[in-house]
């Protein structure tokens, strides 16, 4: 692929360091490719189903171009300002996800990822998996960044096998085809907005009629959570902004499970390891991987139940954030199904069932309504429900609840007194 070997010097030393991030580290890519006469779009929609034209990813680079696309070059950056694992874990997430499905659509692409922003802002396994799963890898910390870059371009394709076996598991997934299967509730925001102004600055958690809302004071005074003082001082604000209590998706959920006596491990700020995990088995111990719920089946076999928004805010308002939680689960597919054996990766079917409870506006964009529906489905995830599934109209828990229904008839395992 290389056309001067030599002519990569200038822009490599142009590299001021780890320190480039977001647009700087994809225009030091471009000062690669254009020095070599590499080519190369860059910012363009790279589709990875035929369902729909906007099944697609908006790719960073793609050589030559998406007409024939050979190589994809997929850049991202990590400077967290605070703790690095949940961004750092996000990041794989991304990557692997956007891997999964470009791999099992192009067979024959090649995927590199180059990697920026300070090393020691990255949790250790995170580069190290991404590059066991990618092609090739180039990272800013290089001690020649630009030539890593190059040797990558030239990287053969790594775990043909599983990719093949992925992709026909993909194939076998039949989509959805109603668009009312993709929910559009908005439990937390109406919660926010029509329960929580009349217990502003409440004393205790016994005066509280709401059982959602006494079950989240209760849950955070227990656990010293930020939320009782925000809604004991009447901080609505950071009301909103306090995640790990004020969930009242997780805690409807939990409420559901308790009424209907179900066995389960996880609940409201509590989630629970996986039953299997592909990068412990590769040896990266801190990697844990947790769902909201985990319940039994009557065969025994694992339950997973993820509560999940779509991010927008108040207001709803379509964000990259309904894209990265819908690929994420790609991601966690791949590393709840997957094994590890003897340095080879192996495509395993899922031996667990996924229920996801999702809340805010998952019908979208309008034209392609399906869109965020679709990729859940491609992971694997079994079944979807709306909040507005669990509660009632007065915002107390919903015995009638399809959810209920489901965990019902496939037997799961319940409390015997």
């Amino acid at each position: 692929m290389r056309t001067n070997q030599g002519a990569y010097t200038a822009a490599s030393s142009s590299l001021p360091t780890t320190v480039l991030t977001g647009r700087q580290l994809e225009n030091f890519v471009s000062e690669i490719l254009n020095n070599q006469s590499i080519p190369y779009e860059d910012e363009k929609n790279l589709q990875y189903d035929a369902y729909h034209p906007s099944a697609s990813i908006r790719e960073d680079f793609v050589l030559p171009n998406v007409r024939n696309p050979e190589t994809t070059i997929y850049v991202t950056h990590s400077n967290p300002s605070k703790s690095r694992g949940h961004s750092n874990e996000n990041k794989l997430h991304q990557a692997l996800g956007e891997l999964y499905l470009l791999k099992t659509y192009y067979p024959e692409l090649r995927c590199i990822a180059f990697l920026g922003g300070p090393r020691e802002k990255w949790t250790e396994y995170i580069p190290q998996a991404i590059s066991f799963f990618y092609d090739g890898v180039s990272h800013a910390w290089d001690n020649d960044p630009a030539e890593s870059l190059l040797q990558a371009l030239d990287a053969p394709l790594k775990h043909s096998k599983f990719w093949t076996e992925e992709t026909q598991l993909r194939k076998s997934i039949e989509l959805s085809t109603n668009p009312q299967i993709a929910p559009n509730s908005f439990l937390r925001t109406n919660f926010y907005k029509q329960v929580i102004p009349e217990y502003l600055g409440i004393t205790s958690p016994t005066a509280i009629y709401n059982e959602p809302l006494r079950f989240i004071a209760e849950s955070a005074i227990d656990n010293d959570g930020a939320f009782w003082r925000h809604l004991h001082t009447g901080d609505s604000s950071r009301i909103w902004s306090e995640r790990t209590y004020f969930n009242p998706l997780e805690a409807c959920v939990a409420l559901l499970l308790n009424k209907e006596q179900f066995a389960y491990e996880g609940g409201l700020g509590e989630d629970v390891n996986v039953h299997h995990n592909l990068l412990l088995e590769m040896g990266y111990s801190s990697a844990s991987r947790k769902t909201d719920f985990l319940l039994e089946d009557a065969e025994g076999i694992p339950v997973y139940i993820q509560c999940k928004s779509a991010g927008g805010g108040q207001e709803g308002q379509l964000t990259k954030h309904i894209t990265d939680r819908a690929r994420e689960q790609i991601a966690r597919s791949i590393i709840y199904r997957s094994t590890y054996r003897n340095g080879e990766l192996i495509s395993q079917p899922k031996n667990f069932r996924w229920y996801f409870v999702l809340d805010n506006k998952w019908r979208t964009p309008n034209h392609y309504p399906l869109k965020y529906l679709h990729i859940l489905e491609i992971a694997g995830v079994d079944r979807v429900f709306p909040s507005d599934d669990i509660i009632t109209d007065d915002f107390e828990v919903n015995p009638n609840s399809e959810l209920a229904k489901e965990l019902s008839r496939i037997g799961c395992k319940k409390i015997i007194y």
